[in-house]
């Protein structure tokens, strides 16, 4: 019973550390996404990019 126990917690603690990769990971893609859109706007000519000085 106990070791059924530890796994349990260890599988819970797995569980949290991978849900955490999975939000950071679709952050990431959400601003890759942001940044291919902002890329086809430019590229068709109907957006301008400003520069920052």
């Amino acid at each position: 019973m106990l070791a059924l126990q530890a796994t349990n917690k260890r599988l819970q603690q797995e569980n949290i550390q991978l849900n955490a990769d999975v939000a950071r990971l679709a952050s990431i893609v959400q601003t890759l996404n942001d940044e291919i859109a902002r890329l086809r706007a430019v590229g068709t000519g109907k957006v301008v990019e400003l520069v920052r000085q």
